[in-house]
């Protein structure tokens, strides 16, 4: 409760307070009261007396002359409700006696609600200048007198003024902007004086004492505690002899409660007070007032100016609330002051047991600390928080088994607070210099292991000591292979030593003969886990390490079985296929392989060639048949792979095979892995092509895998032919045993083909495609026929960072695993409802749902537009987390709950003595000050639930301000609101409260200048530091009050070309299921009239035109600069303009390129032209987005690319 002014809420505490009787009923203020009602404003410029109007017309008369008498609505505003919509006249007077139109004039004509400012009709509030006097020298009545350059205005002595009650006046300037002004009262009196020219006034201003300001000058408050003996106590005020304020005894003081009393004086910003009933005086007679200014108070002989949340008794009640409050009464004598227990306890102040419970409110123990709300207040706790100082521990357990102190987190000051050292075992309440402890982590994971590190370190050090879960499903998952617990980050500032990690994991893991513990260190960087040199004891295992980071214990067995050690083959790339199997067909071919094995791992390969392979199948005994009639789908050369067709006779020509083989093959690019798999068992007798078939292959970039079958050894056909065509030519050779070793074979080929295919051009071999592995064992299964696996827009090879590759000692076998970017099997990889294509426009990490760890996921902060890169944006302390369950904002700095309401009080009671600058709480009391009485103030916050920041209770309490004083509330929020424009979250959380608690105020905005002008400003400013609730309120208010054409929306004001109705909001889903309600809606994958959710850039064809849907949330923070919105759209244009060089990497025989969407081949001859649709919600954007999005399709009209915009509801 000390510091300066606090900056609180003021939508909360001013919807809080706009309070006064039910009794009094508002007027009708939005022109609709009822079926036909009509109401007409008019603004009193002669200062008449009591406003009338006489209304006549179709089948509406007023009773008799003159008629009805008006509503006073503030600040010279007037307002009559009628039922009668059309065909009506008005005439206005002053009880009959002044009036206009004149005396035997027709009546102004009204359809519809109408504002009159002299004989000139509005059908909307018209827009003016305030201008506000003080009557420092007690004119009685004041007069405004302007004129302009341009214009000259009323007849002298001008146009009144309309009293405040305060001492302040004000008048309206309407139609002449900028104006020179004087005052006068009406006679001989003015000021500037006679034949000086008068004051230039450009905006709303303040003159008191010629003394002119932008802002309503400051006043004092003063607060005065009646001495024993005393009757009602009066204040006198002065600043010289010469200059006073009322005359002695001066002016009665307000009653508040157990003998306080209040007064403002408007009159001056400092002054000298003196008090008195009469008969008593303090200072005593001849002595000088005291001085005053700000906030005052006099107890007791005791005065002091000064904070507003000064708690001079430290009883946790600010001095100000509590004097209204019933100060240290105890009205139904449960132990508790009345105005403890208001803000404190929020118990009831008039019931000893408030919750009929049995138990007295003095020994009730709401927060579960083990203190009565008695020994809380003795102490000095918190009685609605278990623990005050925020240290972890209850204050319960600090005053009776710690004996630390409640109020001080770290009672020995040594820098380490209290709970920590109760935890390490240490002494908190003597302070030390180095610590040498044993730390556990903070939170505790999903069992299996605890986890702790043993440090010294200085006192600073062990301060910022921590450990804690690691929780990135992204790295570690539930499903990774040997993963114990959970991952764990160690951090501390600076550097340490030497410490040692201890993870102690469940003591029946050690009845598993292959448990093998070690700590391993995660290198985020280079996406690895480094096994640490473990000790294990009993069941816990231990390391050493020099630095901290993030670690995790793995069973190594389970672990290592996850990787697989791979032959090394080449690090050739290629995109497409074209095999030719060779196989035998001679007469001991029966011996050998009898059940025809070789042709079923033939026919099973062929199943699991890339899609676009181009295979053939050649036949050879004594001379050689082609089976499949040159290059042919795997369909036909199955069929030929039929064991019809072997029949196991004959001699072996096998090169001449092998030539036949090789005149198959088609192009000569080094794009395409041209290979033939050529299988003998025996000698063949032709072997005098073999150099020959081996220059023509080389020639032709073909590589021969050979295959003996049988009868291997030195000296053998194998040896002596098989090998060197194989070796010669770039291929592999296998020697089979017998024909079940076949299998081996083939799959080892295949995997060797799938290796060196990259048939979708992603960059990642097939053969990886189907068997990646990550870092920490996990396993991905790709497409290798499609380039973008889940279709986000990412190429996977842009989402695998790259392989890495780690050798055994002779380098003839290799473990390759992927770097993560992003997942490629998910659009949202980290799961937090944003696709991986658009985390880098918040500026998000896409592989973590929580980029700032404030409690929030990265898409929940974006749909709510709370900032997903900083857990507390306005740095008051609590996270978004928090902000978000307290209902509010991340952008307003907000105080302690109960500070808020010191803040109001003084506001309420000072009235409007101190400047409505940027203290949203002082402007609420401000509002409120003349409004309601002071018990109703005090019931007011009786009823607030403790630490409700919504005031949720008074939400609901239905109570409305008079309509003048509604229309002076509007106005002093619109000065605010003005002021704020920059910062408007002030502003949004205050009309957020207003609309459902105060409608009559927000109906009133759109006759506070400031507000006009704010409404005006609204498209100018940013709407970054705005929550979309937030902008949602303050659009709503602005067109409540009528001032809809100020704003610029996207329906509105952009080239709309049609607005999609998705059956319900989705612009409150998450990012990517938005996306994928509106993609739905327009593109129909479900149905098939889209090209399928996993299609890359492009959504649909639509008349030859490829399209591509995009949504974009305007409201969103990414998008409140044309620069940022602009690169996201040149990206979704750049994707969709590069689509065919980035995907088509096919080629077919007539040099067009293309690229396979399941079994079909997509070509660009299936469209004409390109379409970027883009959908936005109808909200309200800056002036600047509008303009970026109208050029920018400006920019791409004729181009092929066109730009089409669409609204979804």
């Amino acid at each position: 409760m000390r510091g300066s002014r606090l900056s609180c809420v003021l939508c909360a505490l001013l919807s809080m307070f706009m309070v006064m009787p039910a009794s009094v009923a508002s007027a009708a203020t939005d022109g609709s009261g009822g079926s036909g009602e009509v109401t007409i404003h008019y603004y009193d410029s002669a200062g008449w007396a009591k406003p009338f109007a006489y209304m006549y017309g179709d089948g509406v008369r007023s009773a008799s002359w003159p008629g009805e008498r008006m509503t006073d609505d503030g600040d010279g505003w007037y307002s009559v409700t009628v039922d009668a919509p059309h065909g009506l006249r008005v005439l206005f007077s002053d009880n009959g006696k002044s009036q206009h139109p004149g005396a035997n004039q027709p009546g102004y004509e009204v359809n519809g609600e109408a504002w009159f400012v002299g004989s000139t009709r509005h059908d909307s509030m018209p827009e003016g200048m305030k201008v506000h006097f003080y009557d420092y020298a007690n004119w009685g009545k004041v007069r405004l007198y302007y004129y302009s350059e341009a214009a000259r205005g009323p007849t002298w002595p001008g146009e009144a003024m309309h009293a405040d009650g305060d001492g302040w006046y004000t008048a309206t300037i309407f139609g002449t902007q900028p104006a020179r002004v004087l005052f006068n009262d009406g006679g001989s009196r003015q000021t500037p004086a006679s034949g000086q020219e008068g004051h230039l006034v450009t905006a709303e201003a303040w003159c008191r004492n010629g003394v002119w300001t932008d802002t309503r000058p400051d006043g004092v408050l003063v607060m005065f505690h009646k001495p024993s003996g005393w009757g009602s106590p009066r204040i006198y005020y002065y600043t010289s002899d010469a200059d006073t304020g009322p005359a002695w005894p001066g002016n009665a003081m307000k009653h508040m409660a157990d003998g306080w009393y209040s007064y403002t004086i408007t009159k001056y910003a400092k002054a000298r007070v003196l008090f008195n009933d009469g008969g008593h005086q303090v200072p005593a007679k001849s002595a000088p007032g005291y001085e005053a200014s700000g906030v005052c108070r006099w107890d007791g002989g005791d005065w002091s100016c000064g904070d507003p949340a000064i708690d001079g008794d430290d009883d946790g009640v600010p001095d100000v609330l509590g004097m209204m409050l019933g100060g240290d009464s105890d009205t139904d004598g449960d132990g508790l002051p009345d105005a403890f227990e208001t803000i404190r306890t929020g118990t009831d102040p008039s019931r000893a047991d408030s919750d009929g419970d049995g138990v007295a409110d003095g020994d009730e123990d709401p927060d579960g600390d083990g203190l009565t709300n008695l020994n809380e207040r003795e102490i000095g706790t918190d009685p609605m928080a278990a623990d005050t100082d925020g240290d972890g521990l209850t204050d319960g357990e600090e005053t009776t088994r710690t004996h630390t102190d409640p109020l001080k987190s770290d009672t020995d000051g040594d820098g380490v607070d209290d709970r920590r050292e109760i935890q390490w075992g240490t002494d908190p309440l003597v302070p030390q210099e180095t610590f040498d402890v044993t730390a556990p982590a903070e939170d505790v994971g999903q069992g299996d292991v605890d986890v702790s590190v043993s440090v010294n370190l200085p006192a600073s050090q062990a301060a910022t000591l921590d450990v804690r879960r690691y929780d990135n499903p992204s790295y570690f998952p539930d499903d990774m292979p040997g993963l114990i617990g959970d991952a764990y980050e160690f951090t501390v500032d600076g550097q340490v030593g030497s410490a040692t990690l201890r993870f102690r994991f469940d003591e029946s893991l050690l009845s598993d003969s292959s448990f093998d513990p070690a700590i391993c260190w995660f290198d985020e960087k280079e996406q690895r886990l480094e096994e640490l040199d473990t000790t294990v004891t009993g069941n816990e295992a231990t390391a050493t390490v020099s630095h901290f980071s993030k670690y995790v214990l793995v069973n190594r067995t389970t672990f290592h079985d996850s990787f697989s050690w791979e032959d090394v083959w080449g690090d050739e790339q290629f995109n497409a296929v074209q095999t030719v199997f060779v196989i035998d067909d001679s007469g001991s071919m029966w011996s050998n392989d009898r059940g025809k094995k070789r042709l079923s791992v033939a026919r099973d390969l062929v199943g699991r060639f890339p899609g676009n392979t181009r295979t053939g199948v050649v036949r050879f005994a004594d001379g050689a048949t082609d089976l499949t009639g040159g290059l042919t789908d795997a369909q036909t050369a199955k069929n030929a792979l039929a064991d019809a067709n072997f029949h196991d006779s004959g001699g072996t020509s096998m090169y001449l095979a092998v030539r036949q083989a090789l005149n198959m093959f088609q192009g000569d690019d080094d794009a395409t892995l041209r290979n033939i798999i050529v299988l003998s068992d025996g000698e063949t007798a032709d072997t005098r092509l073999h150099d020959s078939v081996v220059a023509e292959a080389n020639k032709r970039k073909v590589k021969i895998n050979a295959v003996g079958l049988g009868g291997g050894g030195p000296g053998s056909y194998f040896e002596r032919w098989m090998k060197p065509l194989a070796s010669q030519t770039g291929g592999e050779s296998y020697l089979a045993q017998d024909a079940d070793a076949l299998d081996g074979i083939y799959e080892n080929i295949g995997k060797l083909i799938d290796i060196e295919t990259d048939s979708d051009g992603d960059g990642i071999p097939d053969w990886y495609e189907d068997h990646l592995v990550l870092f920490n064992g996990v396993s991905l299964k790709l497409d290798k026929n499609n380039p973008d696996t889940d279709g986000d827009g990412i190429p996977d090879g842009e989402e695998i960072d790259r392989l890495d590759y780690r050798y055994n000692a002779d380098r003839t076998k290799v473990i390759v695993t992927g770097r993560l970017i992003t997942n490629p099997t998910l659009v949202d990889s980290d799961g937090d409802g944003i696709a991986d294509a658009d985390e880098p426009d918040p500026t998000t990490d896409p592989m973590n749902p929580d980029t700032d760890g404030d409690g929030l996921t990265d898409g929940d902060e974006v749909r709510r537009n709370f900032d997903p890169t900083s857990p507390d944006p306005d740095g008051d302390g609590r996270r978004d987390d928090r902000e978000l369950a307290d209902d509010t904002s991340p952008y307003v700095y907000d105080k302690a709950w109960y500070e808020q309401f010191a803040c109001f009080v003084v506001g309420a009671l000072a009235g409007d003595f101190i400047t409505d600058d940027d203290d949203p709480v002082t402007l609420a009391g401000q509002i409120i000050g003349g409004v309601i009485p002071t018990s109703d103030v005090r019931d007011a916050i009786a009823n607030v639930k403790h630490g409700d920041y919504a005031f949720a209770v008074i939400s609901a309490a239905g109570i409305v301000p008079a309509a003048g004083d509604a229309a002076k509330g509007a106005a002093k929020a619109g000065r605010f609101i003005l002021r704020n424009i920059d910062d408007p979250a002030k502003a949004a959380r205050l009309l957020a409260i207003l609309e459902e608690s105060c409608p009559s105020v927000v109906a009133k905005l759109g006759g506070s200048d400031g507000f006009v002008k704010a409404a005006a400003s609204f498209s100018q400013t940013g709407h970054a530091r705005l929550t979309k609730k937030e902008k949602q309120h303050l659009v709503k208010a602005v067109n409540k009050a009528g001032l809809a054409k100020h704003l610029v929306t996207s329906g509105r004001d952009l080239p709309i070309a049609a607005t999609i109705d998705t059956g319900k909001n989705v612009w409150n889903e998450r990012w990517l299921k938005r996306g994928d309600i509106i993609d739905e809606h327009l593109n129909g994958h479900s149905t098939g009239r889209g090209l399928g959710r996993t299609f890359p850039v492009a959504d649909r064809l639509e008349n030859r035109v490829l399209v591509s849907t995009k949504s974009l949330d305007l409201d969103a923070r990414s998008y409140q600069t044309p620069g940022r919105l602009r690169s996201r759209l040149n990206k979704y244009v750049k994707d969709l303009e590069g689509f065919e060089d980035k995907y088509f990497n096919k080629v077919d025989g007539n040099g067009n390129k293309y690229m396979y969407w399941g079994k079909e081949k997509f070509t660009a001859n299936k469209y004409d032209s390109k379409m970027l649709e883009v959908v936005f919600p109808d909200t309200a954007i800056g002036n600047d987005i509008a303009e970026a999005l109208r050029a920018f399709q400006r920019e791409h009209a004729g181009t092929g690319m066109q730009i089409v915009y669409k609204i979804a509801k």
